[in-house]
């Protein structure tokens, strides 16, 4: 999966697969699953397919008029909203992009699929039998060899039967069906064809859809960058709700949610977790870190940014401004935006380096994979409290024997004998500080910061050979006297914060 945050990146992305191959595309929002077509979503409906696609033609007759063929009647059956066997697909990708940040409030980021496959044409057997089956009562091969003579004319075997219904099918596009379908046209679209499952001989009326493909591609749009994307495709290619669905009820949802006007609060939509002092010499430089407490779009993200620069602005020369998208997110530096404000005035010397992208007097840096990295982070960053307290429990008490026993040497005996302890010991206090590095991360922050406590601790023993061998022996005296004072500190704050977490990690 890759990440697009707008139009010319996912064009740019698009453009790695351009190898001659047929190429289809989907565009749907990620919190569904499946490709799934409308006459599977409901038992009724799979097990009635040939009554509805009866009853529609009945009672459509007038719209239908015209149409003989039923793959014909199929398509314009499915933009009507009966339930088909019929996946819409395109060979357009902006239609594909389209549908996938149309929903643009939903807070599921918008997918576009690509599929390289093999398309069939509207006249070939593969076509003819898969779209013959919504028409008839019984899949039986043999009526279905009977209705296809009936229908086709000409004959199919029974084996290309149970070769066909067992894999489904996407059609290329065809003029035919573009003509008695607006719709199609407008959405350069055509169809996958679902097939059938098959035990044996026997045709069940369990549908095998897209799925049954592996995407090529998948290109995911977040849900900050939808809107954007949405307004450009309309600006700059005229591709919006009009376009794709050349029906007046479109054209009236359209305008209205053009000309709306948008309220937008900024109260409570995010939280400032982390403000630092990182100013140098006389330039005045402040960190903020803030956490978005809701699903915000780009544009909405970009002018809380500069809100709260410009709040730090009347006392600073430079704002860096980091946004996390979630608590999850900012425990593992995932910006989703970072965000910096310069002084003018500021001399040369003092100017930091600035981000690449400047915009209204502020500079950007725009994450191009923080959605996608997100996704391996909660894989493979983040375990459970309770194991996490185990582990990190398991590593202190071994450490605390280890740190005893160096703490003892320095206060009793010789500088040599102490420096003999500390190489004794290097290798195991290195292995433990190495452990505490693999165990991840809690989704916890407080208790988060509490486990990386222990890792700074141990990794401040662990330090005490580079100390020796980099330092003279009455200075390196002198700082590890002072490591040794910070350290019982701290061992007495993660003893009481082992207390207090035991019940709450489980």
């Amino acid at each position: 999966m890759e990440q697009a945050n707008s139009i010319d990146s996912f064009i740019k992305i698009l453009g790695k697969y351009e190898n001659g191959a047929e190429q289809y595309y989907r565009g749907q929002l990620e919190k569904y699953t499946t490709i799934s077509p409308s006459i599977a979503r409901d038992s009724g409906y799979a097990e009635n397919e040939s009554k509805i696609y009866h009853e529609a033609v009945s009672l459509g007759a007038t719209e239908l008029e015209g149409l003989t063929s039923p793959l014909e009647k199929l398509s314009k059956l499915q933009h009507y909203g009966i339930p088909t066997r019929l996946v819409d697909v395109t060979i357009d990708p902006l239609i594909a992009l389209y549908f996938a940040v149309e929903n643009e409030n939903d807070p599921s980021p918008g997918n576009v699929y690509l599929y390289q496959v093999k398309g069939y044409p509207p006249d070939s057997n593969e076509v003819r039998v898969l779209s013959l089956l919504p028409t008839i009562d019984s899949l039986s091969i043999d009526n279905i060899a009977r209705e296809f003579g009936k229908e086709f004319g000409g004959s199919v075997t029974n084996d290309d039967i149970l070769s066909i219904v067992d894999s489904p099918v996407i059609m290329q596009r065809s003029d035919v069906l573009q003509k008695s379908n607006p719709r199609l046209h407008q959405q350069k679209g055509t169809f996958l064809l679902c097939g059938n499952k098959v035990n044996g001989e026997i045709i069940t009326n369990s549908l095998k859809s897209l799925d049954t493909y592996t995407p090529t591609l998948v290109i995911r749009i977040p849900f900050e960058y939808k809107r954007a994307v949405k307004e450009e495709l309309d600006t700059k290619y005229g591709i919006n709700l009009t376009s794709v669905y050349p029906e007046l009820p479109s054209v009236a949802q359209y305008i209205k949610e053009k000309y709306k006007k948008g309220n937008t609060s900024l109260d409570g939509t995010y939280s400032i977790v982390k403000e630092e002092d990182t100013s140098i010499g006389v330039a005045k430089r402040i960190s903020v870190i803030i956490v978005l407490n809701q699903q915000l779009t780009i544009e909405q993200i970009k002018n809380i940014s500069i809100s709260v620069m410009q709040h730090y602005q009347k006392n600073q020369n430079v704002v860096w401004l980091y946004v996390a998208r979630t608590g999850d997110d900012y425990i593992t530096y995932n910006w989703l935006l970072r965000a910096q404000w310069v002084d003018p005035k500021l001399k040369p010397e003092f100017r930091p380096m600035t981000l690449k992208c400047e915009e209204q007097g502020y500079y950007w840096d725009y994450n191009e994979s923080y959605s996608t990295r997100a996704d391996i982070y909660s894989q493979i960053v983040f375990s459970e409290d309770c194991k996490l307290y185990a582990e990190h429990k398991r590593i202190w008490d071994q450490f605390l024997q280890v740190y005893s026993h160096l703490i003892n040497a320095f206060s009793v005996g010789s500088w040599s004998k102490f420096i003999e302890e500390v190489h004794k010991e290097q290798k195991y206090i290195g292995k433990l500080y190495l452990q505490l590095s693999n165990f991840g991360h809690s989704h916890d922050k407080e208790f988060d910061d509490f486990l990386g406590t222990i890792s700074i601790i141990v990794g401040i023993v662990n330090d005490f050979h580079f100390l020796i061998e980099n330092g003279n022996d009455k200075g390196t005296q002198y700082m590890i006297s002072k490591k040794f004072v910070e350290v019982s500190d701290r061992i007495e704050q993660v003893n009481q914060g082992f207390s207090k977490w035991a019940t709450k990690a489980g």
